[in-house]
């Protein structure tokens, strides 16, 4: 038996506390902006503004975070990790990245006696990284012995998920209809990963605009479901 499986079981599961559920990600300013607005147009944005921007950004950010865990290089993931920020034009996308990963990083260091997550929270105090999502996963996938593709599946999974529970309090659309459009989306995991194993970190990057600008105007709304 795989002896990572375990853990990718638990740190996968909506019981892992990350505090995700919280977030939509600019998708309740997205929906309020009218940019979605039946099952056709929410799988449209998932296909459309998501998944790229996973594979051009979210993933290479992991994958590279994982080679730099491998070797206990904290200096090159706080370079990652202020690098992975500056490419968030968004503040409240950006945060929520922030706050999910900051709760991984503090749930890892409870869970392992592994002493570089002491290393990257001592870094966090000291404000040389944000901790965020994607750096967190990739780090989690390395020092938890995962190998590459399956830590960036997991990425993948993660990247997402909270776009679908979103869904189902945003959309008029039931659970089974939220799971073929997850189903459809992870049917194109080995090819997204893939994809993102090739992009370097000067290469990385993924700009959508339409998205970021409802997730900054989702921060004034006049009421709100999720934080983000």
């Amino acid at each position: 038996m795989n002896t990572w499986l375990p853990q990718l079981l638990q740190r996968s599961d909506s019981m892992f506390p990350t505090g995700a559920y919280a977030h939509s990600y600019g998708m309740e300013g997205a929906v309020q902006d009218g940019l979605i607005d039946s099952e056709g147009d929410f799988r449209e944005f998932l296909h459309d503004m998501v998944i790229p921007g996973l594979e051009k950004l979210e993933l290479p950010t992991a994958a590279a975070a994982f080679a730099a865990a491998q070797d206990a290089d904290l200096a090159k993931l706080c370079e990652l990790d202020q690098l992975y920020g500056a490419m968030k034009p968004s503040r409240e996308l950006r945060e929520a990245t922030a706050r999910t990963g900051r709760q991984r990083l503090a749930l890892n260091l409870e869970l392992t006696r592994e002493p570089f997550w002491r290393d990257i929270e001592q870094a966090r105090l000291a404000k040389r990284l944000e901790a965020y999502e994607p750096i967190v996963l990739g780090t989690q996938g390395a020092l938890g012995q995962m190998p590459l593709d399956d830590t960036l599946g997991l990425a993948f999974y993660h990247g997402l998920t909270p776009f679908v529970n979103a869904a189902l309090k945003l959309v008029r659309m039931g659970q089974l209809a939220c799971q073929k459009i997850l189903s459809g989306a992870l049917a194109q995991t080995a090819e997204v990963v893939e994809n993102a194993k090739q992009i370097s970190t000067d290469d990385m990057g993924w700009l959508c605009p339409a998205l970021d600008i409802s997730s900054a105007r989702h921060e004034t709304a006049f009421s709100r479901l999720f934080i983000s």
